[in-house]
């Protein structure tokens, strides 16, 4: 898809995403025998064993329950998340099969972002003032939105950190 023979960033964002329908692409799209699968929602599975462990992190953290262990691995991937895009945007803009995933890439950074200031505020006891956390919501709503036919599964799991880290 990349043409690179590196695709470690680009294994990174599919680990995330989740086709728009259950089978792949749109089913409104109006592909046929003769449609080429080589896009990334032609790639990725409808399931993702990366998306379920964080989701079980996020609601682990956010209930209070989390082992120091759960804590650093929620970090670590979070910062995976936020760091893949200054490696993958080179790489996406050099071919038209991949361009399409600028925009999800850089959500992904942005919903690690904030997962990652949810988590310093959990942990240092601090609560973001309302307007921040709205502000944040609003926007982790509009990333769960469908982009290139896939949808960024982490962020109803970051939603849930940043929630939390709100005011009680």
């Amino acid at each position: 898809m990349s043409g690179n023979d590196d695709p470690a960033a680009l294994k990174v964002l599919a680990a995330v995403v989740l086709p728009v329908g259950s089978h792949g692409r749109d089913p409104l799209d109006l592909s046929d025998s003769l449609t080429p699968l080589n896009r990334m929602v032609d790639a990725v599975p409808s399931e993702s064993t990366t998306i379920r462990a964080f989701n079980t992190l996020a609601k682990q953290i956010a209930g209070g329950n989390a082992t120091p262990q759960q804590w650093r691995q929620a970090q670590q991937w979070l910062v995976l998340w936020r760091d893949n895009d200054a490696r993958l945007q080179p790489l996406l803009a050099r071919s038209y099969l991949t361009e399409e995933l600028v925009p999800v890439s850089h959500n992904l950074s942005q919903t690690a972002a904030l997962g990652l200031q949810a988590l310093d505020d959990l942990q240092n006891h601090r609560s973001e003032a309302a307007d921040t956390i709205h502000k944040d919501i609003a926007f982790l709503k509009s990333a769960q939105k469908p982009q290139a036919e896939l949808i960024l599964a982490v962020a109803p799991s970051v939603e849930l950190l940043v929630e939390a880290a709100g005011p009680r």
